[in-house]
C-alpha cells in the first residue's frame, strides 16, 4: 500500500492511482447496496419506502463518482472528490441504520468497512485519512443521537468498534508515512550516488577521449618518419635496420588501432560517433580484406576463403564502419585460430538482410563465455595464450551494428571454432534485363 502524502507521489501516478481503485470500490460497492436493497425488500419490517431515498443517493453517488473519475478536469481534483464521496456513504449508511426498526440491530459494519478500506485503498497520507476517520466517528455518534439510541448498549459497543477502527486505520496511515519517508529518502540517496556515478563516467570518458587524442598524433607522427625511413628518405638501410623499422611501424599501427579504438568507445558511449549509411558494394570490400588476410596469414597453417551469394550483393550501411567490423572479426579469428581455416561469406536470410558471417576452427568460446565477449575490456581467454588486445573491439563492433540497424551475435563451441553473424539490411539489387542469366556464386579468393 502506497500511502504517502499527495506531494510527495507524482501528480500524475496519484491521481490515476485514486481515480482507479475509487471506480473500483465504487462499483463494489453499488452491487453490496443492491443487494441490501433486495433483502430490504424481503424481510425488513415496516416496508421499504421510509430508505429509499437512500438506495438512491446511493446509485447516484456512485455514478457521480465514475463521472468524476473518468471526467479529465474533474480527475485533476480527484482527491477531494474520494474524501468527500467516502464520507457521504458514510453518512448515508448511518442515516440507514437511524432510520432502521429497533428489532435491527444498528448496522454500523458498512463504517468499519468504509474507514478500514479508506486507508488501505487510498495513498491520501494520515492528515486526509484523520479527516475522513474523524468525520465517520462524528456522524455515526451523531446519528446514534438523533436516532435516540445513545443508550443502546449494542450501539455504544458498535460505535467504540468504530473508534477502534479509526484510531487503527490512522496509526497504520502513519506507521506507512514513516516507512513511505525511509524509502524516499533511500532512493533520494540512490539517485544521488547515480548522478555522481554519471559525472564520473562523463569525466572519464573525457579524459579517455582527450588522452587517445593526445597520444594519436605522436604516434602517427612515429608512423610517418618510419615510412619516411623505409622509403630511403634519408639514405640506404641494413637488412637488420629495416626489421627493426618493420618492428617499429608494426606496433606502432597496433598502438594506433587501440588509440582509435579507444576513441570509437568513448563516442559511442558518448552518443556522439555518428554512421553515415548509403549503399556498399561487398565484393570490393571482400576483395580487399582478401589481400589483409593473405598478409595477416603469411606463414600459418590456415586456409582464408570469401564467397558471396547471390542477391547479396549491396547492403544498406555505413562503408567504414563496416569494414571496421568485419576486419575486427577477422583478425580475432586470425589470433585464435592456429590451424584450419576461416571464413567470410555473405548469405541472404529470410526477412531480407544480409547475413556477414566469419566462421574460424578457432579454440571456440564457452557458452558461459559467449554474451561477455560484448562488454567492454572483457577477455575471456586462457591468459596463458598471450594474445594482444584491450578486449574492446568486440564491443565496438556490436554497438556499431546496432547503429547501422543491425546486430552481431556469435555461436561457438571449445576446440570447435567460432561462427560470427553480422546482420545487416539488404539494398535490393536492380532487375536484369529480360532472358539474363543469373548470378553465379562470386568467388573473391
Amino acid at each position: 500500500m502506497d500511502s504517502r502524502n499527495p506531494e510527495e507521489i507524482p501528480a500524475e501516478t496519484c491521481e490515476e492511482l485514486i481515480a482507479r481503485r475509487l471506480r473500483l470500490g465504487s462499483l463494489v460497492l453499488a452491487a453490496t447496496v443492491a443487494l441490501s436493497a433486495v433483502l430490504d425488500l424481503a424481510i425488513r419490517p415496516g416496508g421499504f419506502l421510509p430508505v429509499a431515498w437512500i438506495y438512491g443517493a446511493d446509485f447516484a453517488l456512485v455514478f457521480l463518482v465514475q463521472l468524476a473519475s473518468r471526467h479529465p478536469q474533474t480527475r485533476a481534483h480527484i482527491i477531494p472528490v474520494a474524501v468527500l464521496a467516502v464520507i457521504l456513504w458514510n453518512a448515508l449508511f448511518c442515516s440507514y441504520a437511524a432510520l432502521s426498526p429497533r428489532e435491527i440491530p444498528v448496522p454500523i459494519a458498512p463504517s468499519i468497512v468504509i474507514v478500514t478500506a479508506a486507508a488501505l485503498l487510498f495513498p491520501w497520507g494520515l492528515r486526509l485519512q484523520s479527516i475522513v476517520a474523524g468525520a465517520c466517528v462524528l456522524t455515526c455518534a451523531g446519528t446514534l443521537v438523533l436516532a435516540g439510541r445513545y443508550a443502546d448498549l449494542d450501539a455504544l459497543h458498535a460505535l467504540a468498534s468504530l473508534l477502534g477502527a479509526a484510531v487503527v486505520s490512522c496509526v497504520g496511515a502513519y506507521l506507512v508515512d514513516r516507512r513511505a519517508h525511509l524509502v524516499d529518502r533511500q532512493t533520494a540517496g540512490l539517485r544521488e550516488r547515480n548522478r555522481l556515478m554519471r559525472e564520473a563516467a562523463v569525466r572519464k570518458d573525457e579524459f579517455l577521449a582527450s588522452v587517445s587524442h593526445e597520444l594519436r598524433t605522436p604516434v602517427n607522427v612515429v608512423l610517418g618518419y618510419v615510412d619516411l625511413l623505409l622509403d630511403h628518405s634519408f639514405g640506404p638501410l641494413e637488412p637488420a635496420q629495416r626489421d627493426v623499422l618493420h618492428r617499429i611501424a608494426r606496433n606502432a599501427a597496433n598502438l594506433s588501432n587501440l588509440i582509435n579504438d579507444l576513441i570509437d568507445l568513448s563516442r559511442i558511449d558518448a552518443g556522439r560517433l555518428k554512421v553515415e549509411i548509403g549503399a556498399v558494394e561487398l565484393q570490393p570490400l571482400f576483395a580487399d580484406l582478401s589481400g589483409v588476410m593473405e598478409v595477416l596469414l603469411s606463414g600459418h597453417d590456415v586456409k582464408f576463403t570469401s564467397k558471396i551469394v547471390p542477391r547479396c550483393a549491396r547492403v544498406s550501411a555505413d562503408p567504414e564502419r563496416l569494414k571496421q567490423i568485419v576486419s575486427n572479426l577477422l583478425v580475432n579469428a586470425v589470433k585464435f585460430t592456429e590451424r584450419g581455416s576461416i571464413t567470410l561469406s555473405a548469405e541472404p536470410r529470410p526477412d531480407g538482410s544480409v547475413a556477414l558471417v566469419v566462421a574460424d576452427t578457432g579454440i571456440g568460446i564457452p557458452s558461459t563465455a559467449q554474451r561477455a565477449i560484448f562488454e567492454p575490456f572483457r577477455r575471456v581467454h586462457d591468459p596463458s595464450l598471450r594474445v594482444p588486445g584491450a578486449g574492446i573491439g568486440l564491443s565496438i563492433s556490436s554497438r556499431l551494428a546496432h547503429l547501422m540497424g543491425g546486430s552481431l551475435t556469435v555461436e561457438s563451441e571449445p576446440g570447435l571454432g567460432s561462427r560470427f553473424t553480422l546482420v545487416i539490411p539488404a539494398v535490393p539489387e536492380p532487375p536484369r534485363a529480360p532472358g539474363a542469366a543469373p548470378d553465379a556464386l562470386r568467388k573473391v579468393s
